[in-house]
């Protein structure tokens, strides 16, 4: 039930990880040279939250970049280090702004400092510089709002601008600190995930964050570009310079970027790829016929969602030679409007012939596997951005998959159900893997 967004119901995982550990709060905080808002004072509304959002899960923190404490400590802290900041800021009328270390403006009381994400990465807070120093002269109004922050801050993770500094040598959380700790070779790489240069060798973390005018993709042949924020705009209202996500060749930081390859790949071709890896993983693990033959449709027909204008489009497809199972971007999240290829899969799977004479209990396991092949569907998938339906018929679509998911756990147990899903997903990677091997071969001749 941890797939479900918003539920009075839905359970905290790490209880059911580590134990029921009667600990105070915590607080993640991550350090980021680049901070998905506009022209950096901008007030973030709904669409520029779910830019963000998408943003954090192209580029999520990672483990590396972390420091977790309790969350009164951070609270504390934060609000100590914001009011020296400020403090140390000159009068914007009498001076003009001082360049920062890094060659960008220095941070004014109105630039956004730091981003409160929640555990689904949504975007919980957008917090100013001026809005941590809580200095006014009601007691009783600063200690409300410094308690409503707390709130926000227990268990979440905070996402600050790396100006803001805080942080000492040995790691630790330090008012006066007024830079972050560097390494003598590379200076800030650690903290700023942002690695300019290719390596034969998978970096950590598989994906960085650069800063462009126009957002072109990335040339270097090790990585992949997979989203472009809109960093300043003009008083048009068009771009100016972008944030630019890119991932590394062999990884894939959203279930959606694994859809973005360096090249177009059709859907013909990737279909045949993935049930010859699906035929042949299936002999490897001497799968009865059935069996073997209900993964096999699975593959063959699981990206079937994608032949529609909604993901061609969306995935920046180019018109000849459509439809395409893979395209090199970029994915433009506004024409998508949540649209769940695999959701849209299923249609196809019950039309087909071949699936039809499969028993009834393999049938379920298929059209399941298709459902869930990115991570959804167990229980619930989105219907939005379908229109192969009626509303009414998709959300009837969408209860059946939820019943199905349950029948099938109840039949499999939870890791003899999680161990079919790898399945379909191994062959689908396998084949993407696979065809990018083959074109990169005949490029290199």
């Amino acid at each position: 039930m941890t797939s479900l967004e918003k539920h009075t119901g839905r359970p905290l995982v790490a209880p059911w990880l580590r134990g029921w550990i009667d600990d105070e709060p915590q607080t993640r905080i991550v350090w980021r040279r680049y901070l998905p808002v506009c022209d950096g004072t901008q007030v973030i509304d709904e669409k520029r939250k779910t830019d963000a959002k998408e943003f954090f899960e192209h580029a999520p923190p990672h483990l590396s970049e972390t420091l977790d404490t309790e969350s009164h400590r951070v609270l504390d802290w934060l609000t100590k280090r914001a009011n020296a900041m400020l403090k140390a800021i000159p009068d914007a009328k009498q001076s003009d702004p001082v360049e920062a270390p890094d060659g960008r403006q220095s941070l004014q009381p109105n630039s956004v400092i730091a981003i409160i994400l929640g555990r689904a990465l949504e975007v919980l807070r957008i917090l100013t510089l001026r809005e941590l120093v809580f200095d006014t002269d009601d007691k009783t109004f600063n200690k409300r709002n410094k308690d409503a922050l707390l709130r926000v801050l227990n268990n979440n993770t905070l996402i600050l601008d790396q100006r803001f500094g805080g942080l000492s040598e040995e790691g630790l959380l330090n008012i006066g600190t007024k830079t972050l700790p560097s390494t003598a070779d590379d200076p800030g790489a650690w903290i700023a995930v942002d690695q300019s240069k290719g390596s034969a060798q998978a970096p950590i973390p598989e994906f960085r964050v650069r800063e462009s005018e126009d957002g072109a993709r990335s040339i270097d042949a090790d990585w992949e570009t997979c989203f472009r924020f809109a960093s300043r705009v003009s008083d048009e209202g068009e771009p100016t310079s972008f944030l630019v996500v890119d991932k590394w060749k062999h990884s894939a930081s959203s279930e959606d970027s694994r859809s973005v390859s360096r090249t177009h790949q059709q859907l013909a071709v990737h279909r045949k790829d993935t049930e010859y890896e699906a035929e042949r993983l299936a002999s490897r693990l001497s799968l009865s016929g059935d069996h073997a033959k209900m993964l096999r449709i699975a593959a063959r027909l699981h990206d079937e969602g994608k032949n529609c204008e909604r993901w061609q489009n969306a995935f920046s497809a180019k018109r000849e030679g459509r439809p395409y199972a893979k395209t090199i971007g970029p994915v433009k999240f506004t024409l998508l409007d949540g649209y769940r290829h695999e959701f849209g899969s299923l249609a196809n799977v019950e039309a087909d012939p071949e699936f039809q004479g499969l028993d009834p209990d393999l049938q379920d396991l298929c059209l399941h596997l298709v459902a869930a092949h990115h991570g959804f569907a167990r229980p619930v998938i989105r219907t939005h951005g379908c229109e192969d339906s009626p509303p009414s018929a998709l959300e009837q679509r969408a209860r059946t998959v939820a019943l199905r998911f349950a029948r099938l756990q109840k039949r499999w147990g939870p890791w003899g159900l999680a161990w079919w899903e790898s399945l379909l997903r191994a062959a689908d990677q396998r084949a993407s893997r696979a065809a990018e091997t083959r074109q990169q071969e005949n490029a290199n001749g």
